[in-house]
């Protein structure tokens, strides 16, 4: 079970980002399904599987070699690109391509009601956005996203 929660990052200057370590991570959705993904993120290769809901939900994932990496893109019509730079427990992706200007922090919790640990930048306005489906990756990969928000 993964819980989580996901907040727009608002006021973040990407200089703040520089010469921090990050993944740049690809990920596509299978055409006619809803929670199947595969992930490029580096080297490591993933096919993730993920069950309904936006705070909890089942996620099963499985690492795949390159060559079925790039046997199931084939299956894929829609993904993004982002590079994700690891602080502490949380995670903030920066978005590319059609999805440029957005920027996305997640942290992973052990149960429902654990407090929120510090976020690395006090400066920076944070907009939670766990229960909005508009903020799903998968649905971002379509290229549509709430650029009111930015």
């Amino acid at each position: 079970m993964e819980i989580e929660r996901k907040f727009l990052v608002k006021g973040l200057p990407l200089s703040k980002l520089e010469g921090r370590d990050f993944s740049p991570i690809e990920q596509y959705y299978l055409k006619n399904s809803t929670g199947v993904r595969i992930r490029r993120e580096g080297k490591k290769y993933t096919l993730t599987i993920k069950g309904e809901g936006l705070r909890e939900r089942t996620e099963v994932e499985k690492e795949i070699s390159e060559k079925e990496f790039e046997e199931l893109i084939a299956l894929c019509d829609r993904g993004l690109k982002k590079r994700r730079y690891y602080l502490g427990r949380w995670e903030i992706d920066v978005f590319e391509g059609n999805l440029e200007g957005l920027i996305l922090a997640e942290i992973e919790l052990s149960k429902k009601d654990e407090p929120l640990p510090d976020f690395p930048f006090p400066e920076v306005n944070l907009i939670e956005v766990t229960d909005n489906p508009e903020y799903l990756n998968e649905n971002l990969s379509r290229g549509n996203f709430p650029r009111r928000e930015l």
